[in-house]
């Protein structure tokens, strides 16, 4: 075989395995977002501003936070004096309590209060719910620990505890956070001691209600 004959095998050869390399390249998939079992770093989405009880004032983002505060306040202000009283503030705790009671047992489960966000505000956690994966995680556990009136964490009650985001904004959420007695239920006596705790919080003056400045104390610092 001559020196020609060899260099042009060799050059057909080469090229041959470049084609092959090319075809290879065509054949694996562009991907996007994160690797397969890498968690998504993007930011969670701002949790909605809320009352004093938790109730949702808008579907997520703080950037009307106090004109929302204030629109909420004109309706809890029942004596009209401008500012927000603890025992308007309380009130207006009991009222979401009864909304979200749907079987008037006295308490709030997080199953009642899923469905209660689901009617009177679909898209301010429509995302924030933990998605159970197959063969489940540590994530897609329900809390355990503490006494259970009425059941346990493998009840149905646990098990919407752990479908429920605890971690808006690194907050806990904004009406389970009550659950003092870590049952997953949340009474009046819980709700109320919520609410009068963030009152007093706000309460700079300790002048026993809530200027409108004040309540604003409650949208998040930037």
């Amino acid at each position: 075989m001559t020196v020609r004959t060899t260099a042009t095998l060799l050059l057909l050869s080469l090229a041959a395995g470049g084609g092959l390399a090319a075809c290879a390249d065509d054949d694996v998939p562009s991907r996007r977002g994160p690797p397969p079992g890498m968690a998504d770093r993007r930011p969670p989405p701002e949790a909605p501003v809320t009352t004093l009880a938790g109730r949702p004032l808008s579907d997520g983002g703080q950037a009307d936070c106090p004109a929302l505060l204030g629109a909420w306040l004109s309706t809890a202000d029942a004596d009209r004096d401008g500012s927000l009283s603890l025992a308007e503030a309380l009130a207006d705790a009991d009222r979401l309590l009864a909304e979200i009671d749907t079987n008037r047992d006295g308490f709030a489960t997080p199953i009642e209060i899923e469905a209660w966000r689901e009617r009177v505000a679909p898209d301010a956690y429509a995302d924030r719910r933990l998605k159970r994966q197959p063969g489940g995680s540590q994530d897609d556990a329900a809390p355990t620990g503490g006494k259970h009136r009425g059941g346990s964490p493998e009840d149905e009650g646990g098990r919407a505890a752990g479908r429920l985001d605890s971690g808006l904004r690194g907050q806990p959420d904004p009406i389970m956070a009550a659950d003092t007695g870590l049952d997953f239920r949340v009474d009046k006596g819980e709700l109320e001691a919520r609410v009068k705790s963030r009152f007093d919080r706000l309460d700079t003056d300790r002048g026993g209600s809530l200027s409108a400045e004040e309540l604003f104390g409650f949208c998040p610092s930037e």
